[in-house]
């Protein structure tokens, strides 16, 4: 079975990567921020 025609595209194959790259930086960084907010109450 072959991919519809867009989603073979040079185009569409790179928002998807910048997509992926985004989120991984976003859920990076929102990770992070919990982790250093979360660790003066440990401390405690």
């Amino acid at each position: 079975m072959r991919l519809p025609r867009l989603l073979r595209t040079t185009p569409f194959r790179l928002t998807l990567l910048f997509l992926a790259l985004f989120a991984a930086a976003a859920s990076a960084f929102l990770g992070y921020i919990y982790v250093a907010s979360m660790w003066p109450r440990r401390a405690r």
